[in-house]
């Protein structure tokens, strides 16, 4: 009888200890299901990094060269704007050395309300001038 109830222990350890290794498999098992999901995510987050990495240098060469450009047309707004004032200037010391008759150049005709003479009328006005 001793015997026997010995036996059922040992079986009984033996089912329990069973069921605990195949609990520690499963365990075993989920931890490397864990690892493996752990290390998949873990090279996406690096890859993702990487490519923000990547983004911020090419933005930060644009913004560069933007700037540069931006300096350049800066730059050339300037010397447009001093050539404009010496010209400005120039043109008024042209026109108070060179200055013009009151008379205008130009005569309106006389009816048409503010047309210029033309050749044939310049002509015929002479011709009249001379009869």
């Amino acid at each position: 009888m001793c015997m026997e109830q010995a036996q059922s222990w040992l079986n009984k350890a033996r089912a329990i200890h069973e069921e605990k290794e195949g609990a520690y498999m499963r365990g075993q098992m989920n931890v490397e299901y864990f690892v493996a999901q752990l290390q998949q995510r873990d090279s996406i987050i690096h890859s993702l990094e990487r490519s923000v990495l990547e983004e911020q240098c090419k933005k930060q060469v644009e913004i560069y060269w933007l700037e540069q450009e931006l300096c350049i047309m800066a730059q050339l707004l300037h010397g447009y704007r001093k050539d404009l004032k010496e010209t400005k200037v120039a043109f008024i010391e042209y026109t108070e050395q060179f200055q013009q008759p009151d008379d205008p150049i130009y005569k309106d005709v006389g009816g048409n309300g503010g047309a210029v003479f033309s050749v044939m009328e310049l002509d015929k006005q002479m011709l009249e001038k001379e009869e």
